[in-house]
Order: C-alpha cells, then sequence, then structure tokens
C-alpha cells in the first residue's frame, strides 16, 4: 500500500482478512472491535478501498481512472507477482523501484559477509 502501485488480490484473499478479524474478535469476545474495527482500521480501510476490476472483451483488466492516477499508469501496465496477490506498476516505476530494491539487498548481503 507505500508503493506507488496497485495492490491485487483475489476475493477470496479479501474474505479471509474479514473472516480472520471476526473470528479473533468474536474469539476473543471483544465485539466492540467487531462492530467499530481495530484501532488501526487497516482490514476497513482496504475494503473501503477495494473494488473489483473489470475485464474488457478480450480479457484485458480494465483500470479505473482512480487507481490508474495513483500508479501513474497511462497506456501500459507492469504486473508483479507477490505471492497470494500481485502489483500493476508503471513500468518505468518498477524499474527504478527494483534496481533500488537490488541495491538494498546487496549492501545489506555484503554487511552480513563482512561480520
Amino acid at each position: 500500500m507505500t508503493d506507488p502501485a496497485i495492490e491485487a488480490f483475489g476475493r477470496d484473499l479479501l474474505e479471509q482478512m474479514s473472516r480472520r478479524r471476526t473470528d479473533q474478535s468474536i474469539e476473543g469476545g471483544n465485539f466492540e472491535q467487531l462492530l467499530l474495527g481495530n484501532e488501526d482500521g487497516l482490514v476497513e480501510t482496504i475494503m473501503a478501498l477495494a473494488c473489483e476490476l473489470p475485464f474488457d472483451g478480450e480479457g484485458r483488466v480494465i483500470l479505473p481512472a482512480v487507481l490508474a492516477g495513483h500508479a501513474s499508469i497511462s497506456d501500459r501496465a507492469t504486473f508483479v507477482g507477490r505471492g497470494n496477490r500481485f502489483q500493476i506498476w508503471q513500468p518505468e516505476a518498477f524499474e527504478q523501484y527494483q534496481a533500488e530494491a537490488i541495491d538494498r539487498l546487496r549492501r545489506r548481503l555484503r554487511r552480513k559477509g563482512s561480520t
């Protein structure tokens, strides 16, 4: 959610998050949390922002303008797998992000190797 990308996942993951929050609230006897949500409101915020992505006649995802604007996507997009979810990036932004992530990883590995 902090990356300049669209976070995407299946409806089942959203339902699992909601069910997990409900189950934890009921098991803990915290009915106020069940009704009002957690203090951080993470699950509620994700659910409020979630939208189902439509497909065109050729099976391509149609990005709503507000989502495309968030990720600065215009005519091209890069899809990046993230386990049980994926991200949709503006291609050049992802290339820069990936290069920086690789540099951070290399620096961390060098520090570990020198200790």
